[in-house]
């Protein structure tokens, strides 16, 4: 009894210990020391004992030496009573395990000072006879209930007047006391904002809070709410699969075990599906480097992309996060694959894809057309390989008059000079890759007809044959006669300029010959053409006497002639009776050896 009283008189508490409470509760606990040495007396959450508005303290001892076992305890614990209030005790286990039962058992006072409401006397104390208590144990456990509010609270609790007594009823000195700190949060939700979701896709996500005291309870109170998506009122998780995409504004209301209540308005955006927006790639040449972004709507980033079947050029890469096609193909050919996009939510959307590498740029022209002097000219440059589309370009060398469309390879225009031009002209692909290739275009003077005259015909001269002949131009040549006629009995052969057949009318035939050359231009000429009679009659030529009949009329008008020369004025191709072109003595040999014959009937 005497140890009893002893020990009462020695009230002075206050264990401290710091630790932190588990999330499922809304205060934290803190020690002092997280790691008190040997002859501490220090405070420790008693997490199985703390529920909802409770929290437990131990009241530990650490390591206390055998050779100074103590017989009993005394302290005062001094808190903030804004914060918490005593709510009663469990008894620890560090005097019971060196207790004698015959001797009694252990005897605890825990009560509030006299009129306060802050301070908590505390003490504990073995019976007469027992060996006193030593190592490490829980003098007793106190529980509090904690205040709740708007307002963060917090509240030291400190030990004050402790001591712990040895069997002589001595305390003991050199021992170590820690405190602790209880801080209580206001019940909160403390999700600021949602993940974005995606249409057609899977999603969950947890609402967090925190203060007040759990267990929580979770429900939707305004707002529009997104279709397919649901709300667990016990663990705050929004799940489903949504099926329309926009954008939400629900509020979410959280209640405690204390009935205490908060809202909280948030967005929810669901987007719609991805979707690849590209549906076909440009052409790549081998060789060239290439790049190429693929682009998509929908979906919620990040965005991943993939090849999930079929197979890229060989040197050619896609970029996963940022879906760019790129790198340098190494083979020509159709590659045809797959393209696979999926956004954070897992939505998936797919495309297929052929993508042609071309092999490498050639021009394939391996020659140009001929044309003529003044004649539309048009040809179109040819190129193999590459990526179309192409440039051209020739620096000099083409004819005069003659331009190229850089972006066609037609060269088009009307040549002014005559000549073989020779020239380099270069192919750009797409990507720049270039050819060079030497070329030529032959442009012909315009075309002549070279005959001069024509040679008289006697009439009846069986199997005639007679062709024009032609200069310059581009064959192949059509003849035709503008104006006038042929003799009589000549056909005349508008593809080779040959005249042909027998002469059966005499006269003097005049007529305009015209050629055309391949490109279109034109060359024309006049004939005059003398189909002679049959002799003596081929030599009457003027018959003012007589009908038919060679007189002196006919002397005295070759004398008038002698000399000329066929084109020349007062040319008569009549007069030239053997058809060399020149009036001379051997036509008037013909003209006498024929002198006074007429011609037959």
């Amino acid at each position: 009894m005497i140890h009893k009283i002893l020990f009462l008189s020695f009230l002075i508490s206050i264990v401290l210990c710091c630790i932190i409470l588990p999330p499922v509760h809304a205060y934290i606990f803190v020690q002092e020391n997280s790691n008190p040495g040997s002859d501490s007396i220090y405070l420790s959450l008693n997490a199985a004992q703390s529920q909802g508005a409770i929290v437990a303290i131990d009241v530990k001892v650490n390591t206390l030496s055998s050779s100074t076992p103590a017989f009993g305890a005394a302290f005062d614990l001094d808190y903030d009573p804004a914060v918490l209030t005593y709510a009663g005790y469990i008894s620890g286990n560090f005097f019971e395990k060196d207790d004698i039962p015959e001797n009694g058992s252990v005897v605890r006072l825990v009560a509030l000072q006299y009129e306060t409401v802050d301070k908590l006397i505390v003490g504990v104390s073995q019976n007469s006879g027992d060996p006193g208590a030593s190592g490490s144990g829980v003098l007793l456990t106190l529980k509090f209930n904690v205040v709740s509010s708007t307002q963060t609270l917090q509240s030291n609790i400190t030990f004050s007047n402790m001591s712990l007594i040895n069997l002589t009823g001595q305390i003991i000195p050199g021992l170590n006391w820690y405190k602790g700190q209880i801080v209580q949060y206001p019940l909160e939700i403390t999700t600021a904002s949602l993940p974005e979701a995606t249409e057609g896709a899977g999603f969950s996500v947890a609402l967090t809070a925190s203060g007040g005291f759990p267990p929580y309870t979770w429900s939707e109170t305004s707002g529009n709410k997104a279709p397919g998506l649901q709300l667990n009122a016990s663990t705050g998780v929004i799940s489903g699969t949504p099926t329309t995409s926009g954008t939400y504004n629900p509020t979410f209301k959280l209640k405690d075990a204390a009935l205490q209540e908060v809202t909280r308005p948030l967005i929810l955006v669901v987007n719609p599906a991805p979707r690849i927006l590209t549906s076909s790639l440009p052409q790549a040449t081998i060789g060239h480097s290439y790049n190429q972004s693929l682009s998509a709507t929908g979906g919620t980033p990040p965005l991943s992309w993939k090849i999930s079947s079929g197979t890229l050029p060989p040197g050619i890469l896609l970029e996963i996060s940022t879906g760019i096609l790129s790198g340098t193909p190494t083979a020509s050919g159709s590659f045809t694959f797959t393209v696979r996009l999926k956004d954070v939510n897992g939505a998936i959307a797919t495309e297929k894809f052929s993508m042609i590498v071309n092999a490498g740029l050639s021009i394939s022209t391996e020659s140009l057309p001929e044309t003529t002097v003044g004649a539309a000219y048009s040809a179109t440059l040819q190129a193999n390989g590459g990526t179309a589309p192409y440039s051209w370009e020739i620096i000099s060398g083409l004819p005069p008059g003659l331009s190229l469309i850089s972006t066609t390879g037609e060269i088009v225009g009307i040549p002014s000079t005559a000549g073989n031009w020779q020239f380099t002209v270069t192919a750009y692909d797409l990507y720049d890759t270039y050819s060079t290739k030497s070329l030529a275009i032959m442009v012909n003077p315009a075309p002549g007809i070279t005959t001069n005259s024509v040679s008289n015909l006697y009439q009846g001269n069986i199997n005639t044959s007679f062709t024009f002949e032609v200069t310059g131009g581009v064959p192949p040549y059509t003849w035709s006669i503008t104006s006038g006629n042929l003799p009589v009995g000549l056909n005349f052969d508008s593809q080779t300029g040959t005249v042909s057949g027998t002469p059966t009318t005499p006269g003097i035939y005049t007529f305009t010959l015209q050629v055309t050359d391949a490109t279109g231009i034109t060359s024309s000429r006049t004939y005059s053409w003398a189909i002679l009679a049959t002799p003596p009659g081929n030599v009457d030529f003027t018959t003012p006497g007589s009908e038919n009949r060679v007189d002196g009329y006919d002397l005295i008008m070759l004398d008038m002639l002698f000399g000329a020369v066929a084109g020349s004025p007062g040319w008569n191709p009549l007069a030239d009776f053997n058809g060399d072109g020149v009036i001379d003595d051997a036509d008037f040999t013909i003209l006498q050896e024929n002198f006074g014959k007429t011609s037959s009937p």
